[in-house]
């Protein structure tokens, strides 16, 4: 199943587009890597847009941001270049967005966010708790 994901690259990051583009481009996956103002789309098989993501995120994991698209690269519906110009789908959100990355790239770098698995809890049948409902 094809996956279409956005890298916005936080504005205080040294690492720009074109250089995240090549970086990618240059793992030799079976994708198709799209440059953009704010980062890159990546769009393949979701094994292997998630092997480009994961190692993307190795080069500045507090500045690089991932989003899920929900269109394909050049999907007709919102590309501006098919539609002959007109505004852009969604770029005001993308705009406000990314414009807070720096609070947030410093947020996460300050936390330092210990990643702890929940363990599951199991069901309480219901005769346990009627069995504590008589004790009482």
């Amino acid at each position: 199943m094809n996956k279409t994901y956005l890298i916005v690259i936080s504005p205080d990051c040294n690492l720009t587009s074109k250089a995240l583009f090549y970086y990618i481009v240059g793992l030799g996956l079976q994708i198709t890597v799209k440059e953009t103002c704010f980062g890159v789309f990546i769009e393949g098989e979701k094994e292997e847009v998630e092997k480009a993501v994961e190692k993307a995120m190795k080069l500045e994991p507090n500045k690089l941001f991932i989003k899920e698209r929900g269109y394909p690269i050049w999907d007709s519906r919102i590309c501006r270049m098919k539609q002959k110009s007109g505004p852009r789908p969604g770029f005001l959100q993308l705009e406000a967005e990314y414009k807070i990355l720096p609070i947030i790239s410093e947020a996460i770098r300050e936390a330092k966010p210990e990643i702890k698995l929940k363990e599951k809890k199991k069901r309480v049948k219901v005769e346990e708790i009627v069995n504590i409902l008589n004790a009482e």
